[in-house]
């Protein structure tokens, strides 16, 4: 039983002038079956220039203390500058600074109180996410409409309050990344 469809793409002959790049989170190493001579490449965060260029993409008049200050709120963390970015909103750059010195627990516990906010009660809500996260995925506003039975503007807008922790794309929903998901996943046992 093979746990991981990688090892037979590692198996594959490349074409020349062809690459294979297989990524995976830090503590995944182990199950990716990487053979002994292919190299492995951390990946790093942002240098302070990356989180100049990412925060100056939003906010074209950051300062240099404002770049130092949003590099070292995020520790360089490009997932944390991105959920910085969206929790500013349309703010300042100094709501972007802010919000990166935040964790991604503070940040996902932020998406979840707003979606609780488009629910009729707690109870409800927390029925609602445990669809999210066991529905069969690619999950569709059409089929949670079906399962949670709440109206559709109420089920749009109570996904939508979970961006940008999920991504909606036309009628799917689909996690950012796995953190969202188990954040989710641990608030609803």
């Amino acid at each position: 039983d093979d746990p991981t469809f990688l090892t037979k793409l590692w198996a594959l002959r490349i074409p020349e002038g062809a690459g294979l790049v297989i990524t995976c989170r830090t503590g995944r190493r182990d199950t990716v079956g990487r053979p002994v001579d292919v190299r492995e490449v951390p990946l790093r965060g942002f240098d302070i220039a990356a989180s100049g260029a990412y925060l100056r993409a939003r906010f074209p008049d950051a300062t240099d203390e404002d770049v130092s200050a949003f590099h070292r709120n995020s520790a360089g963390n490009p997932r944390m500058q991105f959920y910085a970015l969206a929790e500013a909103g349309t703010g300042s750059v100094k709501d972007a600074i802010a919000q990166a010195d935040r964790t991604p627990s503070d940040l996902f516990a932020d998406l979840l109180a707003a979606a609780v906010r488009h629910v009729p009660d707690e109870r409800s809500a927390h029925d609602r996410l445990a669809e999210l996260v066991c529905l069969t995925k690619p999950l569709t506003t059409g089929r949670l409409l079906t399962v949670s039975g709440m109206a559709a503007d109420r089920v749009r807008a109570f996904c939508a309050s979970l961006v940008p922790g999920v991504v909606i794309d036309d009628d799917v929903i689909a996690f950012r990344d796995e953190d969202f998901a188990n954040f989710l996943r641990s608030e609803v046992g």
